[in-house]
């Protein structure tokens, strides 16, 4: 195995081949996650530009909504929540969100970096944070658009991402119970709010400019149309290349452990290719049971002055007991259905397969 995994990489079934990684790479799989000088081989300590945003990548339900709450403890940062639809300024399909980085063009570089741009400007000049999940598959698109950011990618043991990952899939843990329970009526009613809730959010947060509603209504009502009268999602969060052909023959549990597998290992393999100094991989375990260590290296690797009152924040509602949850909850016939999917990625990340 390569230094970097990504030229043979154990994925699994179907994974991604991302190619050899590009010069310049400082990092290794051992430093995932591990303490102060796991940094060190992500370059020199430099500090963020003013109007570029900072991006925090991972698979859905990994921790980046936790660490962008983090940030919004720091006055200097103002949180963006999560912009899809301008990332995909000018992206020709809709069906995954991989984009090639021949893709950031003179145009689509104008377009996101004047948003961006602008909404600094709008809060004062803050630095703003981005957790668009998609990302975790343009990582190096991103760089190609804003070749300053700083890009932290939060990795999250997959069987506990899979597990709260599929109430997702149908709408959230809350709208999903009311699905268990048999009651479909209220399950339904349930998912419109969440979803025009969701859609509130996008808006009041300028997530979503007036030229994006196009796109966001095409890309958006007929799946959604779908779930609401069937009752079966079609698709959550970050889209790799043939997740719709993966639900059909895997099922939604397996589809959504695919989708953890490619995503970890796409932002994993564009991150280490990327220059020093611009990518820094965290484990949210590590965040949860090490927040002052893993707090340090971030601070470090953005080249700030830490503000204490984010790390007072994170010392206060770091859950030191909210991973592992898969133990309980995933069957046994679960359990051996996700293996040949994530077992090998688990093991490539340091995770132990073993309960």
């Amino acid at each position: 195995m390569s230094g970097d995994g990504c030229e043979r990489s154990p994925l699994g079934r179907g994974a991604l081949y991302l190619g050899p990684r590009r010069p310049g790479y400082g990092g290794h799989l051992s430093m995932v996650g591990r303490g102060r000088g796991a940094a060190r081989g992500y370059g020199e300590r430099n500090t963020m530009k003013s109007g570029v945003p900072l991006v925090i990548v991972g698979a859905g339900r990994s921790g980046t909504n936790f660490l962008s709450h983090v940030f919004e403890h720091d006055d200097r940062f103002w949180n963006a929540y999560e912009s899809r639809y301008i990332w995909n300024y000018g992206q020709k399909t809709l069906t995954h969100d991989v984009r090639k980085l021949d893709e950031a063009t003179a145009k689509v570089r104008q377009f996101i970096g004047r948003y961006f741009e602008q909404l600094s400007h709008k809060h004062d000049g803050r630095w703003v944070v981005d957790k668009t999940p998609s990302n975790v598959f343009r990582v190096g698109f991103v760089h190609e658009v804003f070749p300053d950011a700083k890009i932290i990618h939060i990795i999250r043991d997959g069987r506990d991402n899979i597990v709260s990952r599929v109430h997702e899939w149908y709408g959230g843990r809350a709208v999903n119970a009311q699905r268990e329970r048999g009651k479909e009526a209220s399950y339904r009613l349930a998912l419109i709010r969440q979803r025009f809730g969701h859609l509130r959010t996008l808006v009041a947060r300028g997530n979503l400019p007036a030229a994006r509603w196009p796109t966001f209504l095409w890309d958006n009502v007929s799946t959604f149309s779908s779930h609401f009268l069937t009752g079966r999602p079609r698709r959550y969060a970050e889209r790799f290349p043939g997740m719709d052909d993966c639900l059909g023959v895997y099922g939604l549990m397996e589809t959504a452990a695919i989708q953890w597998r490619e995503g970890v290992m796409r932002a994993l393999c564009e991150g280490r290719r990327l220059p020093a100094g611009s990518y820094l991989e965290v484990r949210y375990e590590d965040l949860l049971s090490s927040p002052e260590t893993q707090w340090d290296r971030i601070v470090g690797f953005l080249g700030i002055e830490e503000d204490r009152r984010a790390r007072d924040w994170l010392l206060a509602n770091a859950r030191r007991d909210n991973f592992g949850k898969w133990k309980r909850q995933l069957s046994d016939e679960a359990v051996v259905a996700l293996e040949p999917h994530v077992r090998p990625t688990l093991e490539f990340l340091g995770y132990s397969w073993e309960a």
